[in-house]
């Protein structure tokens, strides 16, 4: 709908959802039966002529009042009360849309990283490990906003005050704490704390043993709901009493596990994999390392530290292990449906897991996020920028997520609002290599060449060669006139292909061929990457460079159709 016609149609909308139509209505019949009552009685009663014209003036000026009263407040069992917003995402929502909760926020808290108090200060990820715990118990509470881990451990080890601090988040609430923990004696002291004037609404120490960490987890989170005044039903209730463990053996292993996992290396990766088996081992049913686990393998491919046969073969093993024993695990249903969509190419199986996933938690940046690609890749752009949004709201520092909406409107067409995005990312994290390879994507939209090729460059140098990057860049430079150069970076990473024992994704590769309209290699690499299930494929089907889409070619078309590519396209 257009726009100019969108604000009409949203006020009558809020006119009707306020009942103000059904209101004055009645209100039109009251007073027509009360200006006829009172000329019918006026004879009879020889009431002076002022009398009607009162009642006619009392009439009109009521109208006004009453349309007023009825746009503030409702009649509800409880009483009269205040009428809520209208809530928009700025479009009007589809029935697609209508399958993801969209919320709205009366309350918001950040979980800072507890500090550690230990006697040899090696209990970091035990102190990190808690307080993301309690962020994933409190996103349970619809009507929570609860700013996840990567953004608020952003600020560890930074001398803040908690009132800056949930300024630059956007909170209201902001819990902190200590813990000291020495053999199984633990000692942890949690504070809550109002960000606008400082005030410490409630604060509490635990001196227990490590069995009890479950239940200082549980009183805590119970806590904080019942000091914001919020009202839990017993689906919120019931995630936040969840444990999916009683041993905290296999707990401890689980948090030295996501310890490692927030390194995003593949040396990280590796012994987060090593402590999640672990606590496997101790708990074969501890439903959600195993989903962990799978979720783990996945972001290991998209990272490209394995080849994606690997990858998956793992995380559809995981992923399912942890839903046969708990199908309500919001990650095993993204990492499945992430699974479904770019690995097996299905886009219709896979939406189920998306919009479960989100429906479990709907407070979770990282679903919501992963639910945007799904919208990216079926063209829905629009709806995948707003969930990118709302994901951002509950990790206003996460640089995929940014980066992501960065690329989302560039395929809008929004080319200009792309660069605002990526460079809010290299504000954010100068060294971080994907926003520049983006950025020199949108340059190299806007024809800006030099200032693509200075991107890219930035982008192999901060990767440490990046075969992505580099073919990029190589790509950028044969635009350019600069062909020799472009050349020989291309027989580079095709030298890495060939020599080197780790994964090298090969659909990269294709975009030069079809810049350079050399078809034979294109399809060779082409037919390779499908037969690897190079994750990059269903991203590269959807591009705003018209000399990288794929040709009208007998044979590129039947590859594409064979492997349910073909429903990624434009």
């Amino acid at each position: 709908m257009p726009e100019k016609y969108k604000k009409p149609f949203r006020f009558w909308k809020d006119l009707k959802r306020r009942k103000v139509i059904q209101v004055l209505a009645i209100y039109a019949g009251a007073a027509i039966v009360l200006i006829g009552l009172s000329d019918d009685v006026a004879g009879p009663f020889n009431l002076p002529q002022w009398v009607q014209r009162l009642v006619i003036i009392l009439v009109i000026i009521g109208f006004p009042v009453t349309a007023i009263l009825s746009w503030l407040f409702d009649l509800t069992p409880e009483g009269f009360k205040k009428t809520q917003p209208y809530e928009t995402n700025g479009s009007d929502e589809t029935e697609n849309q209508k399958k993801v909760p969209r919320i709205t926020y009366n309350n918001s808290i950040a979980v800072l990283p507890f500090e550690d108090m230990s006697p040899k200060k090696d209990q970091e990820y035990f102190c990190e490990g808690i307080a993301e715990e309690i962020i994933n118990s409190l996103t349970q509470v619809k009507r929570l906003k609860v700013i996840a881990r990567t953004s608020a451990f952003a600020f560890k080890g930074k001398q803040m005050d908690i009132r800056e601090i949930g300024n630059t988040l956007d909170v209201a609430n902001v819990l902190e704490g200590s813990i000291r923990k020495d053999g199984d004696k633990i000692r942890i002291t949690a504070q809550l704390i109002r960000v606008d004037d400082g005030y410490h609404l409630w604060s509490e120490t635990y001196n227990r043993e490590l069995k009890d960490i479950f239940r200082i987890q549980e009183e805590i989170s119970l806590a904080i709901v019942e000091k914001l005044k919020m009202n839990i039903l017993g689906e919120a209730m019931g995630g936040i009493l969840k444990r999916y463990t009683e041993s905290t053996v296999a707990y401890m292993y689980y948090l030295k596990g996501l310890n490692y996992y927030q390194m995003m290396t593949p040396e990280g990766n590796q012994k987060a994999q090593e402590n999640y088996r672990k606590a496997i081992e101790e708990d074969p049913e501890y439903a959600l390392v195993y989903a962990i686990l799978g979720s783990n393998y996945m972001h290991a491919c998209m990272s490209g530290f394995v080849s994606p046969d690997e990858a998956v073969k793992y995380a559809r093993e995981y992923t399912i292990k942890a839903l046969k024993i708990d199908k309500t695990v919001p990650v095993a249903n993204g990492t499945l449906g992430v699974i479904i969509s770019s690995y097996d190419r299905n886009l219709e199986a896979s939406e189920e897991y998306f919009v479960k996933s989100v429906r479990l938690n709907p407070n979770t940046a990282w679903d919501r996020w992963f639910y945007s690609m799904y919208l990216r890749f079926i063209g829905r752009i629009d709806e995948a920028i707003a969930e990118s949004l709302y994901a951002l709201e509950n990790d206003p520092f996460n640089i995929y997520i940014r980066s992501y909406i960065g690329l989302y409107y560039l395929l809008a067409g929004n080319t200009d609002e792309c660069i605002k995005w990526q460079k809010s990312v290299i504000d954010l994290y100068p060294n971080g290599f994907m926003a520049y390879q983006n950025l020199g994507e949108a340059f190299e939209v806007k024809g800006m060449l030099e200032e693509a090729i200075e991107s890219y460059e930035k982008a192999v140098t901060l990767s440490g060669g990046s075969p992505v990057a580099e073919t990029k860049l190589a790509c950028t430079l044969h635009k350019a006139g600069r062909t020799d150069e472009a050349r020989k970076k291309i027989e580079k990473v095709e030298n890495m292909k060939n020599g080197v024992s780790f994964y090298i994704p090969s659909a990269p590769l294709i975009l030069y061929y079809l810049l350079t309209k050399d078809f034979e290699p294109a399809f060779h690499w082409l037919k390779k990457a499908c037969d690897e299930h190079d994750f990059n494929l269903p991203f590269m089907m959807r591009t705003p460079l018209s000399e990288y889409r794929m040709p009208d070619d007998p044979r590129f078309n039947a590859l594409l159709e064979e492997t349910g590519l073909d429903k990624f396209m434009m």
